[in-house]
């Protein structure tokens, strides 16, 4: 098969319980299980991975069984040979009395041969390939740590992956499931594909559902995507969790309108931001009321539509939207888009007191060379005296950003001075003597 084709199956096997088997004194109840989104075939098992793999006969490509030293390995491996040839060799009866010894005695190793042997009498049973893999209990950091090593070595194939957490002790599969996001958020190759739970106590009529719990994988990519978005100012992780196959104009057009508006931030081309900030807001209002609108996108409503609304008033000038602008990429660890945004902002004030247009590149040229060419002179008073040497040090460091001059300017020192700046900017920039500091208006 091919890498997209390939489908990874997780397991976890646990210590099992007191039940009647024909091979031993413990294991795991025998059920009819089906699938409880598409019931009506059933699997005779013990194993809910086993019902997995027959009841999606071409869905599986590999299986991966994980467990403690004291795991059922013998009853899995019993289990095998039971409904396969392999019973009829020697070689299988003594493999699964030494297993049985060693898991008895607590000498199972991860690299114990049997394992290897388990994970091969499994491949047999399902028609597919399949290993097992030995983890600790996770009883204290180090082990925890410890099973999310053992998974991060698998080098899972590209392509899905699924999860059952049915069997395993009580805290092993969210372990497990942590470490497969971790895995997913290193490899864009790799996908979690379901979560699955065979529900022994929903059992009725004598059929037992596995459930998909894709509920788990979305409330994740929500949190994922909600992170990013409030900690990075990143919506596009959002907007990718907007209904892709079934959807409506209004989502559509709340999809595009944010779309927008997110990779004018992003580039810092904010030429018409404000339009695209009201834009915005329209489109979310009319999502808002749509069936289809995700509810956990309502719960984001005040930060996901803050900026836009900030944006959005007509009585905001050019230059004050841009001053928000540059404290939102600060806020959100996006320092360089910061410094180009306040510059803006500073030029489109100035050229706003100087009767200036600074959308002229000839205009927007003397604006900072006046800037540059500023005396800050001591019989300026304070704050103004301080601000003109704030701005020509933010003139300095747009220069460094925008053309990679990071010889005229250290990377520690914009970090240390630019809050200053940023602040400096917001009290002052509106003041009406703003533009006396620099040569004087209308000059």
């Amino acid at each position: 098969m091919s890498e997209q084709q390939q489908h990874s199956l997780l397991l976890l096997l646990g210590k099992g319980q007191k039940v009647l088997t024909n091979w031993d004194d413990t294991g795991y109840r025998v059920a009819e299980y089906e699938l409880a989104e598409s019931p009506g075939q059933t699997v005779r098992t013990p194993f809910v991975g086993e019902a997995l793999v027959r009841l999606s006969p071409h869905r599986f490509t590999r299986v991966y069984v994980f467990g403690t030293a004291e795991s059922m390995w013998d009853v899995l491996l019993a289990h095998c040979l039971q409904h396969t040839a392999l019973h009829e060799d020697r070689f299988w009866i003594e493999t699964y009395e030494k297993l049985r010894s060693k898991i008895a005695s607590g000498t199972l190793e991860p690299a114990a041969e049997e394992l290897q042997w388990v994970g091969r009498a499994l491949s047999e049973l399902l028609g597919r390939k399949a290993c097992c893999y030995l983890i600790p209990v996770g009883q204290n950091r180090e082990e925890i740590w410890g099973i999310f090593r053992t998974l991060m070595r698998l080098n899972l194939p590209a392509g899905r992956v699924s999860i059952d957490i049915t069997h395993g002790l009580r805290h092993q599969p969210l372990f497990l499931y942590l470490a497969l996001l971790y895995y997913q958020a290193l490899s864009r190759s790799l996908s979690i594909d379901g979560v699955y739970y065979g529900a022994l106590e929903l059992t009725q009529n004598g059929r037992t559902p596995i459930f998909n719990l894709r509920e788990f994988l979305e409330m994740t990519q929500w949190i994922l995507a909600v992170y990013s978005f409030v900690n990075y100012g990143d919506a596009q992780p959002v907007l990718e969790l907007l209904p892709k196959e079934i959807s409506s104009e209004a989502l559509e057009r709340l999809k595009e309108t944010a779309g927008k508006f997110t990779s004018s931030l992003q580039t810092n081309l904010l030429g018409t931001v404000q339009e695209d900030s009201q834009q915005l807001l329209n489109a979310y209002a009319d999502a808002e009321t749509d069936p289809l609108f995700p509810r956990p996108l309502r719960f984001l409503k005040k930060e996901f539509l803050d900026l836009p609304m900030a944006l959005a008033d007509k009585d905001v000038p050019k230059w004050e939207a841009m001053l928000r602008v540059a404290r939102y990429h600060w806020e959100h660890s996006r320092p360089g888009l910061s410094i180009l945004a306040l510059w803006e902002a500073v030029v489109e004030r100035l050229g706003e007191r100087w009767g200036w247009n600074p959308n002229r590149s000839k205009t927007y040229q003397q604006i900072s060379e006046r800037i540059a060419k500023a005396y800050p002179s001591p019989k300026l008073p304070e704050p103004w005296r301080q601000f003109l040497e704030q701005v020509q040090q933010l003139r300095k460091m747009r220069n460094v950003v925008a053309h990679a001059e990071g010889r005229y300017v250290q990377v520690d020192d914009v970090m240390q001075q630019y809050p200053a700046i940023l602040r400096a900017c917001e009290e002052l920039l509106g003041r009406d003597q703003v533009g006396t500091i620099f040569g004087g208006e209308n000059s």
